[in-house]
């Protein structure tokens, strides 16, 4: 073989391999980066401050929080004995929650963000700065609404959540009695409130807010990311 077809070959190869390189970075949507953490894990991996987030990461808290920024202002907060999932979408960034409770803050123009929780999914009301939280507690979801306006829905219905109410999403005691052979069907029953009933909904009967300055360091990470983190107070 000559050095002229050595040398074609070798550049063929690397252009190979970085047209490879380049289809892997951009099949790896990022999400977001980390603000900060406390006993959180990615990956089985300890979190770290500016950890960069991509589609497909999924994030487990001990007893602990994770401040997350999602881009254009939008910036979660997660409590303890949370797991969730990130997924970049061409419409929004979705945020799958597996366990425990998130607390968000979605300024007026900030990006396209969601919440799922199973068939629920909850959103910031466009047009609405808003700052809400969203809890799985025995089996019920409960959504709050601080300030601004959360749309809650699951295909079949809809709710809007606005400031000073909450929301709670359970299945009910004794559901119609299905034709199949399992029996009962579980139904959903949907009651709205007024007033900010958030203290119940954490872990363990404390919100998400509480679990946060539950411990000193917890309480110490918050205090460094304030003002920025509105959700981290």
């Amino acid at each position: 073989m000559s050095l002229h077809e050595s040398l074609k070959r070798g550049l063929l190869v690397a252009l190979l391999i970085t047209v490879g390189a380049l289809s892997l970075l951009a099949g790896s949507a990022v999400v977001g980066s980390v603000a900060g953490s406390l006993n959180a894990t990615m990956g089985g991996k300890a979190l770290e401050a500016n950890t960069t987030l991509f589609s497909g990461d999924r994030l487990e808290v001990k007893d602990g929080a994770a401040v997350v920024a999602l881009g254009a202002g939008s910036r979660m907060v997660f409590g303890r004995q949370t797991e969730a999932a990130f997924l970049r979408e061409a419409e929004a960034v979705t945020v799958t929650l597996k366990a425990g409770n998130v607390s968000l803050y979605h300024p007026t123009a900030g990006g396209a963000v969601r919440v799922k929780i199973g068939e629920l999914t909850i959103e910031p009301g466009k047009g609405y700065a808003t700052e809400g939280e969203v809890a799985m507690l025995d089996g019920a979801v409960m959504v709050t609404a601080k300030t601004g306006m959360l749309k809650v829905g699951d295909g079949k219905r809809a709710q809007d959540v606005k400031t000073g109410q909450t929301i709670k999403i359970a299945k009910a005691a004794n559901g119609p009695q299905g034709a199949g052979a399992g029996g009962a069907v579980a139904e959903h029953t949907w009651t709205l409130s007024n007033g900010l009933e958030v203290g119940g909904i954490g872990v363990g009967g404390v919100s998400t807010f509480e679990a946060i300055h539950a411990g000193n360091k917890v309480s110490d990470l918050c205090k460094s990311l304030s003002p920025t983190v509105p959700s981290c107070p």
